[in-house]
């Protein structure tokens, strides 16, 4: 749950926007802008005047952008907001509340919207020109005029506001509005809370949400539940209520602030009057209006309420101005148009310079630059942002770039007409991108340079955007859209949602039929959203997350530095490298000299070292630990898809679970097979590891997309792989569902087969009868033929050669699945919600084989191990196993340096030397007997009872 301090620290580093102000202009307003971190607000300066009154107001408002420069910047698109918000100012978006302002003169929209007035509502409380407002007795509809008006209105770039026009004129403007441009309510409350004809009933909100459209939140405190008792908290349950009923992407802040306005007084009861002298019409230019969220330089507080209810801080965030953004965005553009300070005029209009703009299309090699790859958006979100708000200036499309591949490789001209786009959301969002292009180049007028024609050539195999059929590939989708978005009503429907979950779209409101694509593309744009994009966190939470990257870290730990410290220091690659350097300069080249024996020496004084000690001591526990913590991850795989019923939720969690369990097995074999090659033969590990191979490989197998029982393809999706559009919406080209993880599924599925193999064989040589015949058949091969005898010689050598391969493409595919893990579900770790009790449990599980190997480390082993095992033994240096003066009451258990104390069970004491025809636990090494009392027991887990048993 987010604090209070948090929460103000996330209300400082986010934007906010108000949807609307009607306060008493000057500069203590916008130092209360100010001081209460406001980053945008849209600011009314027209209400009831006519044409030469709202070019007053916006002649006044030129003037304090000026005087006032220190404080706010008139803000023109997007762009200027975000722009405002680096510079520590507030922009100013001028906004009516009427369209009197243009009397009955279309043409004054285009003046108004150059001057920078970018949002207008319909009509204010009464009937005009356009439609009708809340308080007239018959709400006629929106007019012929009206029409045009929304349609200009749409052209230009302008807002559409619809917060005090009635209920049947705002319906009509809902429906009727170009696809794309949808309407806003900018500053209203729920008639679902409260009856009031101000109010806006949940059905034309949901209405307004199904288009697209915004709305905003106004804080009037007597169209509220509790009335004038209203408080913050009670305006978070009211912005609660209605992203209940549209959803949180769709919802924002309009507070309607009149402050500095006092009640009474002439301008508020100028405003409750018709035409601003008439009849009166509401009773609030008087009457006490409690607003809860305080004054504006409060405005932080809001922040610190959405904490208390639980929100997070990517759903404040939105909701306090990302979400306005992104709706304005749509209507009004995002082209930068101030320089951090000074406004540039700046002229909108056609003209005859701006005939045949140029169209780019980028192609990029880093793709976390582009669109569709960003965190968070599916492509059809990604598409809707690259169509041009204003077709008549030059547009960038960023695409990426494919030219490391020859030509050919990549034929998107075949891909985008035969069904081929739907195969991964990439080539999808390609093929529209190219789609749009082409309708820009065709219908549009815009050009394309022939460098950027030849590189798209090259890169995608797309030739001519002028004979592009775009019209067959947005066709290709719509028909794929209906096809897989049925709803419930239908048995194919229904299978459908329990495979991929429901569409986000309404398809009865969804529509192509040729032509301007931008329509299409915005009702389509919230098709993804209900669709399960993230693995459940018991399959890839931050705990698992970090468990899996504490098991690499500790892996390269113990594999890096027993690599390092030789098992025989004078056979060492070190040593040898050593007396080849001397020999070259010169030196003695006498064995025994100690300036020759120098390296030697240092290398067996750090393999007896307590370092080297209990690193060798924890391995093999460390083995143990990462092959059960595997085992359980691939248990859990299994039993998710025995026994979850949904389909939809186990392609998601099943990829994941996947590629972990995949990692994971990477790890294990790595470390059995360095176990292996120091000789460190325990059966019990390679069992372990052996389980843990088939398991892997297992699921591998049941993993494949044609197992899920009821696959079946859409032919309206185009080709035998695609079962429903919504399939695009999960995975990008990195990620669990991403194009190196599925290309290496069947590298992987060898790899490990061969890597068990390894292990496996390596293993079973090293029991000593196979091992005494293996060498007595090689012996005798040996001296019977030149051939043999030079094979025996190189043999080892290339199975070192075969044994480095391995270990490499094991790290390499292990760097794989570590960088899809990284990148689909690293954020997490940063996110506090979602460390749960099951996930810290999951990093602890490590603890044991950290803190043993830290205390082996301090305490050294006689202590560490010693304090474990039962009394009748103790642990002994080598070379300390035979005593000068044997004791009474001990006698040696094995060569291995480990002593018994005597069996008193049937009243007889076992004294002196062992008995030789005593079974040995563990195999004894020739080099063990070699080794000498330099070297510590422990530090050869050969010799262990434990390590070798047969």
């Amino acid at each position: 749950m987010v604090t209070e301090s948090e929460a103000r620290a996330i209300y400082a580093s986010a934007i906010h926007f108000d949807g609307l102000n009607i306060a008493n202009w000057g500069r203590d307003i916008f130092e209360s802008w100010h001081k209460g971190g406001i980053t945008g607000v849209s600011c009314t300066c027209s209400l009831w005047e006519g044409l030469r009154g709202s070019l007053a107001n916006v002649v006044q408002w030129k003037r304090w952008f000026e005087e006032h420069s220190d404080l706010i910047v008139q803000a023109h698109t997007v762009a200027d907001i975000r722009a405002a918000k680096e510079a520590g100012k507030t922009a100013v978006l001028l906004s009516w509340q009427n369209t009197s302002g243009i009397e009955d003169q279309l043409d004054y929209l285009r003046v108004f919207r150059d001057l920078g007035v970018r949002k207008m509502q319909l009509t204010y409380n009464t009937q005009n020109y356009s439609g009708c407002g809340y308080t007239e007795a018959r709400d006629s509809g929106l007019t012929g005029f009206g029409r045009e008006v929304i349609d200009e209105m749409a052209q230009l770039g302008i807002v559409c506001d619809l917060s005090h026009v009635g209920p049947q004129t705002s319906e009509d403007v809902i429906v009727y509005a170009p696809d794309g441009k949808p309407p806003c309510f900018s500053h209203i409350l729920p008639g679902g809370l409260v009856d009031h004809p101000r109010n806006k009933s949940d059905q034309l909100i949901k209405l307004i949400g199904s288009k697209g459209g915004f709305v905003g939140l106004s804080q009037f405190g007597p169209h509220m539940p509790k009335g004038n008792d209203s408080t913050i908290d009670d305006y978070v349950d009211v912005l609660d209520y209605v992203i209940g009923l549209i959803g949180e992407d769709l919802v924002g802040i309009g507070s309607d602030s009149s402050e500095g306005h006092a009640r009474p007084s002439e301008f508020l009861e100028w405003c409750n009057k018709d035409k601003g002298y008439a009849r009166r019409l509401t009773p609030w230019g008087s009457q006490k209006v409690v607003k809860p969220l305080g004054p504006l330089a409060d405005r932080a507080e809001l922040a610190v309420a959405m904490s208390k209810k639980g929100w997070s801080e990517e759903k404040m965030k939105k909701v306090l101005g990302e979400n306005w953004l992104k709706y304005l965005e749509k209507i009004i553009g995002s082209v930068v148009s101030w320089d951090g300070g000074q406004h540039q005029a700046i002229v909108l209009s056609a003209s005859p310079m701006s005939k045949n703009p140029y169209l780019t299309i980028d192609l990029v090699d880093d793709q976390q630059h582009l669109v569709n790859e960003s965190t968070g958006y599916t492509w059809p979100e990604a598409l809707n942002r690259i169509y041009p708000q204003d077709d008549s200036q030059p547009w960038t499309i960023q695409l990426k770039n494919r030219s490391g591949y020859s030509i050919g490789a990549w034929n998107y001209t075949d891909y985008c007409i035969d069904g081929g786009l739907f195969y991964w959301s990439d080539r999808l969002y390609e093929c529209a991108t190219f789609a749009l292009s082409s309708y820009l180049v065709q219908e549009k007028g815009y050009r394309i340079t022939a460098e950027n024609a030849q590189e798209l050539n090259q890169s995608f195999n797309v030739s001519d955007l002028r004979i592009f059929d775009g019209t067959g590939v947005f066709k290709q989708m719509f028909s794929c859209t209906q096809a897989s978005c049925q709803g419930p009503d239908s048995e194919e429907g229904r299978r459908l949602e329990d495979q991929f979950g429901p569409c986000g779209i309404d398809t009865s409101q969804l529509a192509y039929n040729g032509g301007n694509p931008s329509g299409f593309l915005s009702s389509l744009e919230p098709l993804c959203l209900q669709v399960t994009r993230e693995p459940e966190p018991d399959i890839a939470g931050p705990g698992i997350t970090m468990s899996y990257f504490l098991q690499i870290a500790l892996g390269a730990w113990f594999i890096l530095f027993s690599v390092l410290i030789p098992r025989d220091p004078k056979a060492s690659l070190v040593a040898k490298a050593a007396r080849t350097l001397r020999r070259l300069r010169k030196r003695s080249r006498r064995q025994g000299s100690p300036r020759e024996g120098r390296t030697e020496s240092f290398l067996q004084s750090l393999q007896a070292s307590r370092f080297s000690v209990a690193l060798f001591s924890t391995v093999v526990e460390f083995q143990e630990a990462q092959v059960f913590f595997t085992l359980a991850v691939q248990l859990a795989s299994i039993s998710m898809i025995v026994f979850n019923d949904s389909i939809s939720a186990i392609r998601i969690d099943w990829r994941a679970a996947n590629v972990f369990q995949m990692g994971n097995t990477f790890v294990v074999l790595l470390v059995q097979a360095e176990l292996q090659r120091r000789n460190m033969h325990w059966w019990y590990a390679y069992l372990l590891t052996l389980i843990v191979s088939v398991f892997c490989l297992t699921i591998q197998r049941l993993g494949r997309e044609n197992k899920y029982y009821g696959f079946k393809t859409l032919s309206e999706c185009g080709d035998s792989y695609t079962e429903s559009i919504l399939e695009t919406c999960r995975f990008r080209s990195s990620g669990f569902g991403g194009y190196s993880i599925e290309y290496l599924s069947d590298t992987m599925f060898a790899t490990v087969i061969i890597g068990i193999t390894f292990i496996s064989f390596d293993q079973i040589a090293q029991t000593p009868q196979i091992r005494d015949w293996v060498d007595g058949r090689m012996e005798a091969w040996r001296r019977k033929s030149r051939v043999g005898k030079w094979i025996l010689k190189t043999w080892s050598l290339f199975w070192s050669f075969l044994w480095f391969g391995m270990n490499c493409v094991l790290l390499w595919l292990l760097a794989e699945t570590t960088e899809a893990i990284l990148r689909e579900v690293g954020g997490t770790l940063r996110k506090k919600d979602k460390w749960t009790f099951g996930q810290i449990v999951a990093v602890l599980l490590w603890a044991p084989v950290v803190f043993k190997y830290f205390y082996l480390n301090i305490f050294g082993v006689k202590e560490g191990v010693g304090n474990r095992i039962d009394s009748h033994y103790k642990v002994v240096r080598k070379g300390d196993d035979k005593p000068s003066q044997q004791s009474t009451d001990q006698i040696p258990l094995t060569s291995t340096g480990y002593k018994n104390v005597p069996n008193n069970e049937d009243g007889r004491e076992h004294g002196g030397l062992e008995d030789p025809r005593t079974p040995k636990w563990g195999r004894q090494h020739s080099a063990s007997s070699r080794d000498g009392a330099s070297s510590v027991g422990i530090t050869e887990p050969q010799s262990f009872p434990w390590s070798n048993s047969r």
